[in-house]
């Protein structure tokens, strides 16, 4: 994208978004299946199902959204100061 005119911040904003999209996909996914195993697993263990919370879940997309942003900042800062003009020559 750098190549076509994008900034640096242009090139860092779209990479941390899709981070982030990965972020609220696989903290969504996680929380979906956490309530299906807790719901078979307490009603098989304790007799009772537990209930989905909204908090919960806003808690996971959070915890996934900072772990995710942390995790990846030191990759977006290299790569949004990589020129791509030497790169795409082969060097």
């Amino acid at each position: 994208m750098k190549a076509l005119g994008a900034g640096s911040g242009t090139v860092g904003f779209l990479l941390a978004a899709e981070q982030l999209l990965l972020a609220f996909v696989g903290g969504g996914i996680g929380y979906a299946l956490g309530i299906v195993l807790a719901r078979l697993l307490g009603q098989k263990v304790f007799g009772a199902a537990p209930e989905p919370s909204m908090l919960v879940l806003l808690v996971v997309l959070g915890l996934a959204a900072v772990v995710t942003l942390l995790g990846s900042a030191l990759p977006l800062r290299r790569a949004s100061r990589y020129e791509p003009a030497p790169i795409l020559r082969g060097e």
